[in-house]
């Protein structure tokens, strides 16, 4: 038995569940740091995400990261530093806020921080009106990087909403609903 929890420990309970099932089980329930491994376990087997960089919300928040520092490396957009600073502040937030959810241990703050991160898409999405509107991207760059935005936010959206739906905590009155 000692053998077995060790293994859970070290990571493998996956193997581990399907050989061992109800010890693994209550492992998973007392021990595992994720909210969304304990969900995967408490749900059927629906959620498969091991570390943060494996969440769809969290790629596509990267890959929003990724046309946002090249559209800020433009010449005209370089001059505007509180700007520029802005709209890579909330690009920034954007991967952190749901990287800490995902490491939360808890249902209602991954619910929570992804509401967080859902606003931040909100932020960028304004930053990129001032942006066009002092002409430092053109009608189809901001296209570009606001359908990224829109992409963003919703792959947030939906995260959001299957962990609503997949928890077992009540939700907190604070906890803003979906967007």
């Amino acid at each position: 038995m000692l053998l077995f929890f060790t293994l859970g420990i070290l990571g493998n309970l996956a193997h581990c569940r399907h050989l061992y099932s109800s010890f693994a089980d209550s492992a998973v329930q007392f021990f595992c740091g994720s909210v969304f491994t304990k969900l995967k376990y408490e749900y059927g087997g629906h959620m498969h995400y091991k570390k943060f960089e494996e969440l769809p919300c969290w790629n596509k928040a990267r890959e929003l990261s990724q046309v946002v520092f090249e559209m800020i490396g433009q010449p005209a957009f370089r001059k505007d530093f509180i700007l520029k600073d802005q709209v890579w502040k909330a690009c920034g937030s954007l991967t952190d806020t749901i990287a800490g959810g995902f490491d939360s241990g808890s249902s209602r703050e991954l619910i929570r921080l992804l509401g967080y991160a859902q606003r931040s898409c909100s932020e960028v999405q304004s930053q990129l009106y001032r942006a066009l509107d002092c002409t430092y991207i053109t009608q189809a760059q901001f296209d570009k990087v606001s359908a990224s935005v829109a992409e963003c936010r919703q792959q947030i959206k939906g995260f959001r909403k299957y962990a609503q739906s997949h928890s077992s905590e009540k939700p907190d009155a604070k906890t803003p609903p979906s967007q």
